[in-house]
């Protein structure tokens, strides 16, 4: 099975749910870098989100959740982010996505592969919980010397 990145003119034939299609739109825009993570958040996210990471615990407020991006572009000084999908499954209201989130710095290496498999919650064509299953990946990031 080959590599499906997120292209936001994928369409699976016309058959998509529109909540598969907002999903797929928000990886899309995070190859952009920072302000494509953002942007993506700004736009398909509820205003009182509730995004979890079971590496890092829960945060409320689509704010909020912007600055956790700001903080982990300063970690890791990620030029643009790949997503990978290995599955995704969608149903009204729901968006299952089995992924690796691939980040990458300005010169094209690779800082990360996380592997993560998400569940998102919708209402209406807004993103209202957002639940992510990983591992810390960050304890791998190496300190320039």
């Amino acid at each position: 099975m080959g590599r499906q990145y997120c292209l936001s003119n994928e369409n699976n034939g016309g058959n998509m749910l529109k909540e598969e299609e907002v999903v797929r739109e928000v990886f899309a825009m995070w190859v952009t870098g920072l302000d494509g993570c953002v942007e993506s958040f700004e736009k398909h996210c509820h205003p009182d989100l509730f995004w979890w990471n079971s590496a890092r615990g829960g945060v409320e407020g689509r704010d909020v959740c912007v600055q956790g991006l700001h903080a982990m572009h300063e970690m890791t000084q990620f030029a643009t982010t790949r997503v990978v999908i290995k599955n995704i499954q969608a149903k009204s209201g729901q968006v299952m996505v089995e992924r690796s989130d691939d980040m990458y710095d300005a010169d094209g290496n690779l800082i990360a592969a996380v592997p993560a498999v998400g569940v998102l919650e919708f209402e209406g064509d807004k993103i209202v919980a957002w639940r992510d299953y990983c591992n810390d990946w960050t304890p791998n990031l190496q300190p320039e010397v």
